[in-house]
C-alpha cells in the first residue's frame, strides 16, 4: 500500500467538515458571544453542518481513476468429475 493516494472524494470530505468546524468554531465565539442561543440548537447545528458539509465536499469532488486492470490469466482446464 506504500505510495497509494488517498482518494480525492475522502479528501474533500475530511477538508470539508474540518472547514465547517472552523466556520462553527468562529460564529459561536465572535458571531454569538453574548447571545443566548440553546444548548439544543448548538449541538444539533454543531452535528448537522459538518457531516452536511462533508457529503457535499465527497459528492462533488472528481471520482480517483482506477489503475489499468490486470488482465485475467489462461483459464485452468476443466476435469471431468467422477461419477458424472
Amino acid at each position: 500500500m506504500a505510495g497509494r493516494r488517498v482518494e480525492k472524494k475522502v479528501t474533500a470530505g475530511s477538508l470539508g467538515a474540518a472547514a465547517a468546524g472552523a466556520v462553527l468554531a468562529i460564529l459561536q465565539t465572535v458571531v454569538y458571544k453574548g447571545h443566548a442561543v440553546p444548548a439544543a440548537e448548538v449541538t444539533i447545528v454543531d452535528l448537522v453542518v459538518p457531516a452536511a458539509a462533508a457529503w457535499l465536499a465527497g459528492y462533488l469532488a472528481p471520482h480517483t481513476p482506477r489503475a489499468a486492470a490486470v488482465p485475467p490469466g489462461p483459464a485452468a482446464p476443466s476435469t471431468p468429475q467422477a461419477g458424472r
